[in-house]
Parts: C-alpha cells; structure tokens; sequence
C-alpha cells in the first residue's frame, strides 16, 4: 500500500540526511547528528497536525449543514420511518436521512467509528473496511469498498476517507471526506469514488438512555459514466439498506 511505500520514502530520506551530516569516519565520530532524528519527528508531527486540522475543518462544516442550514426538501418515508431529505449542492444532491436507533448515543458512535472494521461482518453492503492510518484517538484515515447496488447497476466502488469524531453540545458527531489517493492506490475493477463531506450526528433522547436520534449526511460522486437521475435514486435506497442491516445488528447486540 502506498502510505507504507511513503513511509519508507521517508526513513531513506532521513537515512541520507544522516549520512550527510556524519563526522569524519573515525572512533570518535560515528555517531550521527540527533537533530536529524528530532527533526524527522518534528516532519511527521507536522503531517499528523496538517491532517487533523483539515479533518476538523470538515467535522465544523458538516454540524452547520446538518444542524443549521436551510433548503432540505423531502425525498421519501422508508417503510421503517426513515425520512430521507435532500439539497442541492454545488454538483450534485446531497442527502439527509433521520431516525432512530435503539441503542444509546455512545454506543452507536462505537459500531459506526472505533469498529468500522468489523462493519462488513453485519452489513453486505460494505465489502470492505479496514483502517489506513490513525492520525490521534479521534481521527483516522479509512478505506471502504461497498458491493454492488441497484441490482448490480451500480457496481463496485472504493473511498478512501479521512475521518474525525467529536462530542458537541450533548451530540456526538462523526465527521469524514474522501483524502489523497496516495494512502491507497487505486485497484483494478473498482472505481475510485469521492465522499464530499458528511456525517453521522448521534444525539440523546430524552428519557431514553437505550435509544438515539441520527442524521446521516451523505454526499457522495460515484463517478464512472452513469446517468445523474440513476445516482440520485440509488443513494437514498442504498442508505435505506444500510439503516435496515445496521437495525439488525443492533438487535443482535441488545440481545447479547
């Protein structure tokens, strides 16, 4: 994968700078220069800061657009109560579905977040999911392969995704954006899509300690040569599947 090549870019660069700033080869100067290990740390420091500061920057921006922003219009009811809104993007729709959950606010921020890769194991939508890189305790880089959709119409796609989560006034939010191809090269058969920002909003209910409100934003392009008004009507029934299979796993986990 390519994060590893990157990271071994890295090591032979910094071994090179070392072998620069040896001392004449002699008893008494081998040792090489220990700023070069402090500034090497300070490098990858930097990238980890750069990272979650842009992860952030997508976590602020998807609280306004779920919480405070204007102009959602009504796509449909799912049989299991689901309502599913949309807006207009720059390019594209972007939707919103809310609902409920039967499992407390932190405990669903545990399945979607810390156990992305277990998500394959109850959800046959998603083929695919593992942690590239994490960045700190609340931020990582993914990767997600989905299976095919609409009766295969839609076929494979892959993501590579930043993500952060946060608690905001008594809300938890995970927040995530398609990042550089470079943390995984793209793979043969598969399209690489882009996921715009979105997010999971998870917030208490009252008197309801075991149950949860969502707000799933999703805005995604997934590219390849297909029509705009068949994307628009797969997305939402591909979120009404991914709320059925996750309402199953929650049975299964409350059962437990």
């Amino acid at each position: 994968m390519f994060f590893v090549f990157t990271s071994t870019c890295k090591v032979l660069c910094f071994a090179s700078y070392v072998a620069a700033n040896f001392l004449p080869l002699s008893a008494a100067a081998a040792a090489p220069d220990s700023s070069a290990e402090d500034d090497f740390q300070k490098l990858q420091r930097n990238e980890s800061s750069s990272l979650h500061e842009r992860a952030r920057k997508v976590l602020e921006l998807t609280w306004r657009t779920t919480t405070t922003r204007p102009g959602w219009r009504r796509e449909k009811r799912s049989d299991d109560g689901d309502v599913i809104d949309s807006r207009r993007g720059p390019s594209r729709k972007i939707f919103r579905l809310t609902g409920r959950v039967e499992l407390s606010p932190r405990r669903l921020l545990e399945e979607l977040f810390h156990k992305i890769e277990q998500v394959p194991a109850w959800n046959p939508t998603v083929a695919k999911s593992q942690v590239l890189q994490k960045i700190d305790e609340n931020t990582d880089i993914t990767y997600q392969v989905t299976a095919k959709i609409a009766a295969g119409i839609i076929s494979s796609r892959d993501f590579v995704v930043l993500r952060q989560w946060a608690e905001k006034e008594g809300h938890f939010i995970a927040a995530a954006r398609s990042t550089s191809n470079n943390f995984k090269p793209e793979q043969d058969g598969i399209i690489r899509a882009h996921s715009g920002p979105g997010c999971w909003l998870i917030s208490p209910i009252e008197h309801e300690p075991d149950a949860c409100k969502v707000q799933w934003l999703m805005d995604t392009d997934l590219k390849g040569w297909l029509p705009r008004v068949a994307v628009d009507r797969a997305i939402p029934r591909a979120m009404e599947d991914f709320m059925r299979h996750l309402r199953s796993h929650v049975r299964t986990l409350r059962g437990r």
